[in-house]
């Protein structure tokens, strides 16, 4: 899914003890543009990699 997609969008509860769905794995596998929104909680993306893409992808974009 997240190699073939334009825009995902994170609409998820989280619980304590939940993985983040977005990781570093995950970004590696999606293109080059792409625009993630996360209206769920923080807890369910790794914002240390997404930092690290984003500054290295200037046509990645992350709302929240």
């Amino acid at each position: 899914m997240f190699a073939d997609s334009d825009i995902v969008s994170i609409n998820a509860s989280y619980n304590v003890g939940d993985k983040p769905i977005i990781t570093k794995e995950v970004l590696s596998l999606i293109k080059k543009s792409m625009l993630i929104v996360n209206t769920a909680r923080a807890g369910l993306v790794n914002e240390k990699s997404i930092i690290e893409e984003i500054n290295s992808r200037p046509f990645l974009h992350y709302y929240t």
